[in-house]
């Protein structure tokens, strides 16, 4: 599963939505506000089966490979 992920400079996630697999279909992407960051992650397997509302809990944006990737916290 692929998500679009609003986070922080620190990785705190603020909002996350699905990403839409129908090309057919409008796209929306998260606007980052100052200081913000938006991106297209994939969710760990492990996770797929969560709830956004887990997503969010649970998982951070790991930035310090410089490409951004969620990761447990």
């Amino acid at each position: 599963m692929k998500v679009q992920a609003l986070f922080d400079s620190e990785g705190q996630l603020i909002a996350l939505m699905e990403s839409s697999t129908d090309e057919s279909r409008p796209q929306a992407c998260p606007v980052p506000g100052e200081g913000q960051n938006a991106a297209e992650l994939d969710v760990p397997e492990e996770y797929a089966a969560s709830s956004l509302a887990e997503i969010l809990t649970r998982l951070r944006v790991d930035l310090s490979d410089g490409a951004p990737r969620l990761v447990a916290r």
